[in-house]
């Protein structure tokens, strides 16, 4: 499957989720939801990876990568709260605004080419938030 179907796959489960997340604080805190989804998706992952038989090297980059979990955790756990208190049509076009900072990121730093349409595509991005915001 090339990356392009992987992408559309994954927006449609994660719109699926964060509307049923919208359903389901009423009734559970954002505190409690965030580790049980955490604990959900490891065992998810380490269950594939078993499977796949995939190594997990014991070097920096799991480090690395034991410290971005971290990142995100605060990330979700954030946006989760903010969902829990305010409308979900107004905040995840904001969060969703962090889609800038990579294309920025890898612009500024990994030199990926820089196209008009990717200047405009962020430019109508930041324009979408407002317009959706308000």
């Amino acid at each position: 499957m090339n990356y392009q179907a992987l992408t559309l796959i994954a927006m449609l489960i994660i719109g699926l989720h964060y509307f049923f997340l919208k359903l389901l604080l009423p009734h559970l805190p954002a505190e409690v939801v965030t580790p049980l989804t955490f604990v959900a998706g490891a065992i998810f992952l380490f269950g594939y990876v078993f499977y796949a038989r995939m190594p997990i090297p014991a070097n920096r980059f799991t480090l690395y990568a034991c410290l971005l979990g971290v990142f995100i955790a605060i990330s979700i756990l954030l946006l989760y709260k903010a969902i829990q208190l305010g409308p979900i049509s107004t905040i995840l076009p904001l969060y969703c605004l962090y889609m800038v900072i990579p294309v920025t990121l890898g612009i500024a730093i990994l030199r990926e080419p820089v196209s008009i349409p990717k200047v405009v595509g962020i430019g109508f991005a930041c324009i979408a938030v407002v317009l959706l915001t308000r």
